[in-house]
């Protein structure tokens, strides 16, 4: 008797644990359903943009469609090589400096960003997709601030007004890179920073 009593606590026990959880998981569900769009966490609404040369994925709430297009652009450029795409999703004083410092043109620099996406998957590839999976504004990276110091400098030997001055949005964006590689699926992390300026959109990376 005494044995089968301990059994029916011990399952009566068991039945409060699962329903204190459940309510609890229920509270939780509840929470996040009732929230407002704007206070979810990044990721929480999810666009595609297919009508690109790489299909590309981002929370709209946070970046807008045409400056994923200037990502995909950026991408591209480097599967491709395509110098012209490239120039135009990149600040010309910046690449005036490239040039200056590392002795390359913007030819051979591009070929050599392209060089090293081949080495680390060990062969030549295409861009299948892309997702932004987190990013941070002005003020939350620390590599932010080291373009924008570096673009305030070059701005002021040219006699032009600050960079910092025409930034209108600045993000540091992670990204998920899914490349077809002779017939295999790789995917590897890669961190580009967008800024949105008076003057256009510059990618740098």
């Amino acid at each position: 008797m005494k044995k089968l009593l301990a059994i029916l606590l011990s399952c009566t026990a068991f039945l409060c644990v699962l329903s204190g959880c459940g309510e609890s998981k229920g509270n939780l569900m509840g929470d996040i359903e009732n929230m407002a769009e704007e206070d979810l966490p990044y990721g929480s609404t999810m666009r595609e943009l297919k009508d690109t040369p790489i299909i590309i994925s981002f929370d709209r709430r946070f970046l807008e469609d045409e400056t994923m297009k200037k990502v995909v652009d950026y991408f591209y450029a480097v599967q491709t090589n395509d110098e012209k795409l490239f120039k135009s999703v990149s600040n010309e004083d910046y690449l005036n400096y490239v040039e200056k410092n590392s002795g390359q043109s913007i030819t051979d620099y591009l070929k050599g960003i392209k060089a090293n996406e081949e080495n680390a998957i060990g062969t030549s590839f295409e861009y299948n997709y892309l997702e932004i999976t987190d990013l941070k504004k002005k003020g939350e990276d620390t590599q932010i601030s080291e373009i924008i110091k570096l673009m305030d400098q070059l701005y002021s030997d040219g006699g032009k007004e600050s960079f910092d001055k025409t930034i209108k949005n600045a993000y540091a964006l992670t990204v998920s890179v899914t490349s077809d590689a002779n017939g295999s699926s790789f995917t590897n992390e890669a961190n580009v920073y967008v800024f949105e300026c008076e003057d256009g959109t510059y990618i740098f990376n």
